[in-house]
């Protein structure tokens, strides 16, 4: 239950960053004339589309933090051995 509450805060959270990125575009310049209510749903399906990308980033990153611990990059270079890092000589 308390994953459920965690999740609609991070997302109401996310929404609102959304609706505030948003604020700084001129949507204006990108509307016909007249079409002001689909332009506005345009805007929240938009912001929500947005609020989701977002939400979802924070809360997959927050269960892999949970789950591997902050320090598994080096795990994970060490694994794949990532050659594109080491400088060439």
């Amino acid at each position: 239950m308390l994953d459920f509450y965690l999740r609609v805060i991070i997302y109401f959270f996310c929404f609102l960053l959304a609706l505030l990125g948003m604020s700084a575009l001129d949507f204006n310049r990108f509307i016909k004339q007249g079409k002001i209510f689909q332009a506005q749903v345009l805007y929240f399906v938009i912001c929500c589309a947005l609020a989701y990308l977002m939400g979802s980033f924070m809360i997959a990153l927050m269960y892999h933090f949970y789950r591997y611990g902050p320090f598994c990059a080096r795990f994970f270079i060490k694994l794949y051995n990532f050659s594109c890092i080491q400088k060439e000589v």
